[in-house]
């Protein structure tokens, strides 16, 4: 997870990268959309759907995440996901 993470930051470094070239100022503007699930099978492929690389791994340990996830979910009634994006905001 943490190297999809790091392609992700370094996509969006060379993206401001390239695009300032273009403009005199860009501006990154952090959007933060949580999502909240109160059920643990669509996180779970969720999880599976989003990284791919990974998705032997997560499905040897299906059975123990759904269970933490339900504990979760009983304890708090959801799990917030944090999937923040970036707007950059560009100016002539």
């Amino acid at each position: 997870m943490s190297k999809r993470k790091n392609d992700l930051i370094n996509r969006e470094n060379e993206f401001i990268k390239l695009i300032s070239e273009d403009f005199s100022k860009v501006e990154r503007v952090h959007l933060p959309g949580p999502i909240y699930y109160d059920d643990s099978e669509i996180l779970f492929e969720r999880l599976v759907k989003h990284y791919k690389d990974g998705n032997k791994y997560l499905l040897s340990i299906k059975d123990r995440l759904l269970q933490c996830f339900d504990r979760k979910i009983e304890e708090d009634g959801k799990i917030v996901v944090d999937t923040d994006s970036t707007f950059v905001h560009c100016y002539k």
